[in-house]
């Protein structure tokens, strides 16, 4: 049977003396505790399945090592004006951090995405940005600040401001090489138009409001129009084209759905617990039951007329197995949280990552798959896909 809604909602937080975080405790009694050093530094976070994370500081107090419950360690390093120069991951990969003299960050190290380095202006603005491939986006903004052109060789980007209809501080174009998009507000300053041309082809859009600001109807590109009742600032009602899609709206105290009636007179509900999870679902005679473990984490769903399916974790919250009726799933990753491994009943989907990054090389199993990378961590495949400078993709084929 589908579980009764609890209507309220209750999370309880206890502090210390000097008014630090102590406790919290859910509506089920579960509890987050926590620990903290001399200086007031958290030093260790243990969830109600009694997993710990542990921090360390140095002399300055500063973050320097995150222990995680599954024993993979973040290492973080500073330099004497508190600049983040390095973060060692798990795995052992390191990300490096440079800075000028007036704490600008310059250059950026990643085992994924190569070197790229960075310049501001006297206002400290980035100027350019020049990534693994050696290419250079340049910046050009106007006496606010605001980015008006991104140059990047093989394109450019241009944003305008201020001259659309009720538009003054507001975005009123933007155009790339594929086309440009403009925008239009009303008089509050809410958007209500957004029209775009990519080649000869238009791709217009528009919303409306009602008297309490509340949006009242949109209509997409391909002509469709959607529209909104409210009652007590909450929709009630949705139409389709003019057709009613669904109405009855039901929330909780705390604005949470839980519920409507479809235009064919179907009631959908969707109770929720005492922690604001969704508790189950029900659609005519079919209904879905939730359950959840002492963090949150879903650990079965029960359709009542058909196979349990049930879900299983590991210590950083991450699927490891699931059983849906008779068929076995299993996952395993790596510190760094990359899938390693993926079982279904006896087969066996193997990942294997570059030894020196995150970057996925190869998948060996029920499907077959390697992959290459440029110099900053995009996909390439021997050439199956190509990027523009700023790093989109361009083209892409297989086989």
């Amino acid at each position: 049977a589908l579980p009764a809604h609890q209507p309220t909602v209750s999370t309880y937080y206890d502090y210390d003396a000097l008014g630090r975080l102590q406790r919290t405790m859910d509506a089920q009694g579960y509890q987050t505790t926590y620990a903290y050093d001399a200086n007031g530094n958290r030093t260790s976070r243990t969830d109600a399945l009694g997993r710990i994370t542990q921090y360390g500081y140095d002399p300055l107090n500063r973050l320097t090592r995150i222990t995680q419950p599954d024993g993979g360690i973040t290492e973080l390093n500073y330099d004497s004006r508190d600049n983040l120069v390095s973060v060692k991951d798990p795995e052992g990969f390191t990300t490096q951090y440079t800075y000028n003299g007036f704490d600008d960050l310059i250059r950026q190290v990643s085992p994924d995405s190569g070197t790229t380095q960075y310049s501001q202006d006297p206002n400290g603005q980035l100027t350019t940005a020049t990534d693994a491939r050696n290419k250079t986006a340049t910046y050009t903004r106007d006496d606010l600040g605001r980015v008006t052109q991104i140059g990047y060789g093989d394109e450019t980007h241009t944003f305008t401001y201020d001259t659309a209809a009720n538009g003054k501080g507001q975005l009123a174009s933007f155009s790339d090489a594929s086309g440009s998009t403009s925008y239009a507000y009303d008089p509050q300053g809410r958007l209500t138009q957004i029209n775009r041309l990519i080649g000869s082809i238009a791709l217009n859009s528009s919303q409306t409001y009602n008297s309490a600001g509340q949006l009242s109807q949109r209509t997409y590109p391909s002509g469709t129009s959607v529209s909104y009742g409210w009652n007590n600032g909450r929709i009630n009602q949705i139409q389709v084209n003019g057709q009613l899609l669904l109405n009855n709206l039901q929330y909780s105290a705390d604005g949470r759905i839980l519920g409507w009636t479809w235009a064919n007179g179907q009631s959908y509900r969707q109770p929720g617990d005492g922690n604001g999870r969704v508790a189950g679902l029900s659609l005519g005679n079919q209904s879905f039951t939730y359950r959840y473990d002492a963090v949150g984490n879903l650990t079965q769903q029960d359709p009542g007329s058909s196979a349990l399916r049930n879900y299983g974790y590991d210590s950083m919250g991450r699927l490891t197995s699931a059983a849906i009726g008779t068929t076995q799933y299993g996952y395993s990753y790596d510190l760094n949280g990359n899938r390693t491994e993926k079982r279904t009943g006896t087969a066996v989907t193997t990942h294997t990552h570059d030894p020196n990054s995150n970057r996925l090389l190869n998948v060996a199993g029920n499907l077959n798959g390697s992959y290459s990378y440029d110099a900053a961590g995009n996909v390439v495949n021997a050439g199956a896909n190509v990027y523009n400078n700023a790093g989109r993709i361009q083209r892409s084929k297989s086989g």
